[in-house]
């Protein structure tokens, strides 16, 4: 997994909102990109307090970045 772009953080009453792009290789299996956003949420759930959810958009190395 690389490139995380687009990276939003947002508060509300519930707490922390996190939302990011990232792209990965063509040659990863769904799995393993699903088990490498798994990894990025747990981690920063640990390290930040406050984190409600997560929400990775993973796009393959080569289709064009998506533009906030």
């Amino acid at each position: 997994m690389t490139d995380l772009h687009n990276i939003r953080i947002r508060q509300n009453g519930e707490g922390l909102f996190v939302h990011y792009h990232c792209r990965f290789a063509g040659s990863d299996t769904v799995d393993d990109v699903h088990a490498a956003v798994d990894r990025i949420e747990a981690a920063l759930q640990r390290r930040i307090p406050g984190i409600k959810r997560v929400v990775a958009h993973a796009e393959p190395v080569g289709y064009q970045r998506h533009e906030l």
